[in-house]
């Protein structure tokens, strides 16, 4: 391939150096630093006074700084094989590195402020299920006790209750034993007959007549009640109805006697001065004799005799 002819000075016999027009400039008008192309065609590169081979060396040191410099060779005619570059700068690795510590690091402090509310949170929820898991036990712990205390109040009135059962019981056959006792004491319709010849007058009398034997009477639980020298007592208009109304509501207006049971009363003779008072049970008489409250407030003068 043939070199186009060059422009320069020199013999035939050397080579002869050309001026190299400076492509950023216009061609008419030659450049200082403008390389020089010898007549033998071989180029003396030179960049700002430096060989060819300095310039490659400065390149490869500054690679690791990715600054990428363009080094277009020029023809003889002083057009470019290549258009120009221009220069392009690349961050570093480690500016890259930086960058991106510095953008992770806030959102890593995030995530951990996170977990740490998040923990928070749970502990705070944990800690009030634990409070109230206490407070139950507690309000159980006390009602448990309230039961407990109310089963024994509750055992303690059925042992007296049980008590109260056996005594009645055992009051109940006495009295059945009783009855029994003076029915078959008491004469008979025949026997009655046969005594007097004829058949027996029937009179009405009081529950204080013989057809009541006494030894039955005073075998019942029962007190005779002497009022004579009751205090405001009128007994002359007085019934056998108004005295056992009085004794009812003398009993039941004191607490030791208020559950007496009492079956009725029988007068003494033919006025109620003194009648005998006849209660359910021996433990009600008992009572009647010892506490004596409501003779003092009803029968204020009155006294009981003694058997």
């Amino acid at each position: 391939m043939s070199r186009p002819p060059t422009r320069g000075t020199g013999d035939a016999s050397g080579p002869r150096e050309v001026q190299q027009l400076n492509h950023h400039e216009p061609p008419s008008r030659p450049t200082r630093n403008a390389p020089r192309i010898f007549t033998d065609g071989t180029i003396p590169y030179s960049i700002n006074g430096r060989s060819i081979t300095q310039a490659l060396d400065d390149v490869e040191a500054t690679e690791d700084t990715r600054d990428t410099i363009s080094i277009t060779p020029q023809t003889p005619t002083g057009t470019n094989h290549n258009p120009p570059q221009r220069k392009t700068r690349k961050l570093p690795k480690m500016n890259m590195l930086q960058t991106q510590a510095s953008t992770a690091a806030p959102i890593a402090a995030q995530l951990r402020q996170g977990r740490i509310d998040q923990t928070k949170g749970l502990q705070e929820a944990v800690n009030k299920i634990i409070t109230a898991i206490k407070e139950q036990e507690e309000l159980a712990e006390k009602r448990h006790s309230e039961l407990r205390a109310e089963l024994q109040e509750i055992r303690a009135q059925n042992e007296h209750l049980k008590q109260e059962l056996r005594e009645c019981k055992e009051e109940l056959q006495a009295y059945k034993n009783t009855l029994l006792s003076g029915a078959n004491n008491r004469p008979t319709y025949a026997a009655a007959a046969a005594r007097s010849g004829g058949s027996p007058q029937l009179n009405h009398q009081s529950p204080s007549s013989s057809n009541y034997p006494s030894d039955t009477l005073l075998s019942l639980p029962g007190f005779d009640l002497d009022m004579t020298e009751a205090y405001g007592m009128h007994m002359e208009n007085a019934n056998v109805k108004n005295i056992r109304e009085r004794i009812q509501q003398a009993f039941k207006s004191h607490e030791p006697t208020q559950d007496i049971g009492w079956v009725g009363i029988i007068r003494q003779g033919g006025n109620l001065v003194r009648v005998r008072v006849y209660p359910r049970t021996h433990k009600d008489e008992r009572k009647a004799r010892i506490y004596t409250d409501w003779i003092n407030s009803h029968f204020r003068g009155a006294r009981i005799h003694s058997e």
